[in-house]
């Protein structure tokens, strides 16, 4: 005899839930992958690192969207067919997965500050050490000469932070090894992907300043006024902007998810209960 009244509509509720949960594991996977892949992603972020660490953490997401998403079939077979077993795995699953999801929001939050240290540093040090450095040789280097020249010229930024006035942005590029190898007396102080090349050409851009009648300004001290050939801002805070898109739109369907894993939870122990009060009349 199946359940009745009351319980069989909290049993209904567990179906509908779970129907919702294995949608919302759905968008998880495709967030996971378009985090992964799209322009300024986990791949791309990857190379100018030199860490996996965010890749690594949409590979996670990704796996935990597939978890949710099997979870929810397991719980949608033990409501239907009123199999205490399956909901007791459905339901000690849900807890555990619960508890991860939330130590993973409070390890990311806790540690934010430190990634975006650790993304600096590591810009840097590719921009400075790998950007067209033995690159008939070397395939690693090839990518991140690629990613760099894509970002800075999408983004419209040169460097690393900072802006006009700083030696973290397009000046870092002249203690560079692709400066350092260049011939000298005609070594361009900025890649070609600094500059605005649809307005302005390129010998325009290195002039710096945007008095074509002063020399290229390699003296950040003498910079008098912005030129407008140059993308002369940083990239970090402009990647950090992309990755943040990414992470507001993970956190939305986190959010969502928890809030329906809760309802899970509530309703099969619910389910649960039920159906051994049922077991025991009978």
């Amino acid at each position: 005899m199946g359940l009745e009244g009351g319980p069989r509509l909290m049993k209904i509720a567990l179906i509908v839930v779970n129907t919702l949960v294995l949608a919302a594991g759905g968008v998880t996977i495709g967030i996971g992958v378009w985090s992964l892949v799209s322009d300024y992603g986990a791949r791309d972020l990857a190379s100018i690192t030199g860490s996996s660490l965010y890749e690594a953490a949409c590979i996670v997401i990704i796996v935990g969207g597939c978890v949710v998403a099997a979870l929810s079939l397991i719980g949608c077979c033990g409501a239907v067919s009123e199999c205490r077993w399956l909901l007791a795995i459905y339901f000690s699953a849900l807890i555990l997965l619960l508890v991860v999801f939330i130590a993973g929001a409070v390890l990311g939050f806790v540690y934010k500050n430190d990634l975006e240290e650790e993304l600096e540093k590591e810009m840097t040090k590719t921009l400075k050490e790998r950007y067209e450095v033995d690159l008939n040789q070397n395939d690693k280097n090839q990518e991140v000469t690629d990613v760099w020249n894509k970002i800075q010229n999408k983004l419209k930024c040169c460097g690393v932070s900072g802006g006009l006035t700083s030696n973290t942005a397009w000046y870092m590029w002249q203690e560079s090894e692709w400066f350092k190898a260049q011939i000298q007396f005609q070594k361009s102080l900025v890649p070609s992907s600094c500059c605005d090349s649809d307005n302005f050409t390129f010998d325009k851009c290195q002039h710096i300043n945007s008095d074509d009648t002063q020399p290229p300004q390699t003296n950040l001290t003498r910079i008098s006024n912005e030129n407008p050939a140059l993308f002369s801002d940083g990239c970090i805070d402009k990647v950090k902007d992309e990755i943040e898109d990414h992470v507001v739109a993970i956190a939305i369907v986190a959010v969502v998810v928890l809030v329906v894993m809760l309802l899970c939870i509530l309703f099969s122990l619910c389910v649960f209960k039920q159906i051994g009060k049922q077991s025991m009349v009978v």
